[in-house]
């Protein structure tokens, strides 16, 4: 049997022949040959690395249906789930909550991190609201509030 025949097809090919089939032959092309089989070949940086940065890349720009393929890829090529969360996670400071939210919110991401919903079963929300962290830093800067007895219009 032709060892072509034996491998499992790439989950990036199959999805541009999806999304572009018959409508744009050349776009379709240039991503098998060039995209796929030259960029994403080249040794100066590793199916992991260009996952992780191609990752950070569909999240920054918010393109959901394209998570769905690279964050399973990504995790083929040695990115960790647990990789893929904090990377979302961090971006949320570069790219904006809203980014953030609608990764983790991705069918993609949500099965690709589906084993580590066990772990976050038990974690309990600090109680701790967002804006106390604030609230205690003005305490510390706002004059301590005067008694009824010291306070001129009560007097």
């Amino acid at each position: 049997m032709d060892e072509e025949l034996q491998t499992k097809p790439d989950p990036l090919v199959i999805a541009a022949r999806n999304m572009l089939g018959d409508f744009a032959p050349k776009l379709l092309e240039l991503t098998e040959d060039v995209l796929l089989g030259d960029v994403w070949n080249r040794p100066q940086l590793s199916p992991r690395d260009r996952s992780s940065i191609s990752c950070t890349v569909l999240i920054v720009l918010g393109k959901t249906d394209l998570m769905k393929v690279h964050f399973p890829r990504a995790i083929e090529n040695g990115v960790t789930q647990e990789e893929i969360v904090e990377l979302i996670t961090h971006l949320a400071f570069h790219a904006g909550w809203p980014q953030a939210i609608t990764a983790m919110m991705t069918q993609g991401p949500v099965r690709a991190c589906a084993p580590l919903r066990p772990a976050l079963a038990g974690v309990k929300p600090r109680g701790t609201p967002l804006h106390a962290p604030r609230a205690r830093a003005r305490a510390r800067l706002s004059p301590p509030p005067r008694s009824r007895a010291a306070s001129p219009c009560l007097g």
